[in-house]
């Protein structure tokens, strides 16, 4: 019953919503075709699996504000075109005037409707948020399986044919155009910082459109990032009343997994790119202000002491956040074993003790 009331609530939301964007998107075209001509220079992705620490580097380097710049939720579900955010940004200025009446009912409202995502992955409408979400007003994200789990063949297998260069830079055009409306409004001459997890299998594609991007690959043992996963979908598929069974959920877990490593594992593979850098989540949560430094000289990228102070500042309390969730293997009927050799490469070339230990379990 829950399954057929949210379908019922949620569905023509959600189609009012996107046939409202597309409308903005369409005007776009006729009152800013100037924005077009922007260059989105040098972007920096962050990627990887989910739980891996994306969204916690994510919010450091948002700290950089006069290199950086990056899109909130509101902007991502709900102001893909120019007019919208210019729309957003004037009803924001009047409602600061008055004490911002209108925010704090938003937030309010938000706490209530979004409070099952706080033990996973809170959400707000005012915070920054991984861009996967754009690619679901043209139905081209995985997501929208969650959504509509009765197409979720589809939906999961559109990121697949995303990494085919052809279609998946076709695809992509929608995302480039979304990204220079957004430096169009907030800053053409800053660098577009993204978050998703699928970007990665995205790479050759989204090289190809932005041939200076720069990716981060942030990478967790197996053992830690699957469960947590998985239970972050369990989650997903609780709240949109997916109707996803269990082991559907992990086979579908274990075969993102599969893509995620074997893009960073494949012969060849960006092994000498000074534009592609993977960091160990357990380094980067023992010394987070050391590896963002070493993030900067490996880019290129100069720190101004304001920069510094923000992004030290965001280091220590995001430490503070770092969820203490413990994921077991044995939860969802994995086995160690089966983890380290299904992913013997990743355990080779990054976790070597690991690996060896699985070799004589053997």
């Amino acid at each position: 019953m829950k399954k057929i009331i949210f379908q019922i609530l949620f569905i023509p939301f959600f189609l009012v919503t996107e046939l409202i964007n597309w409308l903005f998107i369409l005007m776009d075209e006729l009152f800013f075709p100037s924005y077009k001509k922007i260059a989105v220079t040098a972007p920096l992705y962050i990627t990887g699996m989910p739980r891996t620490g994306t969204t916690f580097i994510h919010n450091i380097l948002h700290q950089d504000s006069k290199r950086f710049t990056t899109m909130m939720l509101w902007e991502i579900a709900f102001a893909p075109s120019i007019l919208q955010k210019k729309i957003w940004i004037f009803i924001n200025r009047i409602d600061g005037q008055l004490n911002r009446p209108l925010r704090k009912s938003l937030v309010h409202l938000e706490k209530r409707i979004l409070k099952k995502f706080n033990s996973t992955h809170p959400l707000s409408l005012f915070q920054i948020e991984e861009d996967e979400y754009l690619l679901i007003h043209n139905f081209s994200s995985a997501l929208l399986a969650f959504f509509f789990p009765a197409f979720r063949s589809v939906f999961i297998s559109s990121v697949s044919r995303n990494s085919d260069i052809p279609a998946g830079e076709k695809r992509l055009r929608f995302y480039r155009n979304c990204i220079k409306k957004h430096l169009y409004v907030f800053g053409k001459d800053k660098s577009y910082l993204a978050k998703s997890p699928a970007h990665i299998l995205r790479y050759s594609p989204l090289k190809k459109i932005f041939p200076d991007l720069k990716m981060i690959y942030m990478l967790r043992d197996p053992e830690k990032s699957i469960p947590s996963t998985i239970s972050l979908f369990q989650n997903f598929n609780t709240i949109f009343h997916s109707g996803l069974k269990r082991d559907d959920i992990i086979q579908k877990t274990l075969l993102m997994a599969d893509q995620c490593f074997n893009a960073i594992t494949k012969p060849g593979m960006k092994e000498n790119d000074p534009s592609f850098v993977i960091i160990l989540f357990e380094e980067f949560i023992a010394e987070p202000m050391n590896t963002v430094t070493n993030i900067y000289n490996r880019f290129g990228y100069e720190m101004s002491d304001e920069s510094k102070i923000k992004i030290d500042s965001c280091c220590r309390i995001q430490t503070e956040f770092i969820s203490g969730h413990q994921y077991s293997l044995e939860k969802y009927s994995l086995t160690r074993s089966l983890i380290r050799n299904r992913y013997r490469d990743i355990y080779t070339a990054f976790y070597p003790s690991k690996e060896s230990s699985a070799e004589k379990n053997n």
